[in-house]
This record gives C-alpha cells, sequence and structure tokens, in this order.
C-alpha cells in the first residue's frame, strides 16, 4: 500500500463535514510533501498534524451550537430527574439537584429559547415522536409495576422505587419533549425559484 494511500486512509478519522471539505486537499498536500522533501519527512509532518487536529476539530464538532443545545438540556433534565428520584432514597437533601437544574436552566434561557425557536421540521417531529415514545414508557411503566405489586400485601421497596424511577424519568422527559415539540416552529417550504 502507497503512502498516499495509507494517508488518505487516516484522513477517516477526521470528522465528516471536515473531511467531506478538506480531505483532498490534505492528501494533495501529503503528496506535495513527499515529492518535495521524501516520505520521512511528509509523515514527520503530516503525522503531526493528524495528532493535534484530529481531536481538535472533534471537538469543535461536538460544540457546535446543535450538540451544546442538546447537551445542556439533558443535562438539565437528568439533574432534575436525579433530584426527583433521589426524594425516595435520599429524602429533601436531593433536591439541591433539582435547584441546580433550574439554576442552568434560567441562566442558560436564551441558549435553549433558540434552539427551540429555530425553525427546523425535522427536529420537531422528533421531539414529538420522543414523547409520545417516553408517555408510552411511563403508562406501562405505572401498568407493570400495578400488575407487578397490585397483589402483595407488602411491597419491595426496591421495585417500587425502580418502577417509580422510570415513570419520572420517561414522565419528565415526555412533558419537555412535548413542551419543546410543539414550541419549535416548522421550517418554511422553499418557494420555487422563477
Amino acid at each position: 500500500m502507497s503512502t498516499h494511500a495509507i494517508y488518505r486512509t487516516l484522513t477517516i478519522l477526521y470528522p465528516k463535514e471536515f473531511r467531506d471539505r478538506y480531505g483532498d486537499d490534505l492528501v494533495q498536500n501529503h503528496a506535495d510533501l513527499t515529492a518535495d522533501r521524501g516520505p520521512a519527512a511528509a509523515w514527520a509532518r503530516t503525522g503531526l498534524d493528524l495528532i493535534v487536529t484530529i481531536p481538535r476539530y472533534h471537538l469543535e464538532t461536538i460544540m457546535s451550537q446543535r450538540h451544546t443545545t442538546t447537551s445542556l438540556n439533558a443535562t438539565i433534565a437528568l439533574l432534575a430527574i436525579a433530584g426527583i428520584a433521589g426524594l425516595f432514597t435520599v429524602g429533601y437533601p436531593s433536591l439541591a439537584l433539582v435547584g441546580m437544574a433550574s439554576i442552568i436552566a434560567v441562566s442558560q434561557r436564551s441558549r435553549i429559547a433558540h434552539a427551540i425557536r429555530e425553525p427546523d421540521t425535522d427536529r420537531r417531529h422528533r421531539r414529538l415522536i420522543t414523547a409520545a415514545v417516553l408517555s408510552f414508557v411511563s403508562i406501562a411503566a405505572v401498568v407493570v409495576a400495578l400488575a407487578d405489586l397490585g397483589g402483595d400485601d407488602h411491597w419491595d421497596n426496591g421495585r417500587l422505587i425502580a418502577y417509580n424511577l422510570v415513570f419520572i424519568a420517561s414522565a419528565v422527559g415526555a412533558i419537555a419533549s412535548l413542551l419543546t415539540g410543539l414550541l419549535t416552529p416548522k421550517a418554511q417550504p422553499r418557494q420555487p425559484a422563477n
């Protein structure tokens, strides 16, 4: 396998958008360096570049507006769910997690609101489908809990807590997904060019 083919294979490590845009240029640069300075110098330079830039571009991809907002919403939801679920085991000190979720939500409200208001029909559909699935899970958790624990005179606390955790997590997620889905505007259809 030639050094150019090996380098081209290594460019797969870059994020897809970056690779699609600059992949051929990177391979051409490697080929030019090989022709001008030899394979050892070309690999020294481009190998160092691969080691430094691949993590950087992956971080930039992760930290894009879309991914940051998704991570932010997930963090708020998980803190709130953990705080509410902690009421069953730890007690009132777990409400500090709900407080943290509230503080993050208030401090980042403009970022969250911008993500919700951005017209995107596909995102709206995904959020509404997620709300429907999570609603089904929360209803199923109640039905299974009643069927499993209903006939016993004494309920097993561990199983009851597990059913409550599933119910609370899915119910909160369903409500959040429904609200964000309904608040996400549909994208306007493109007008045909005249």
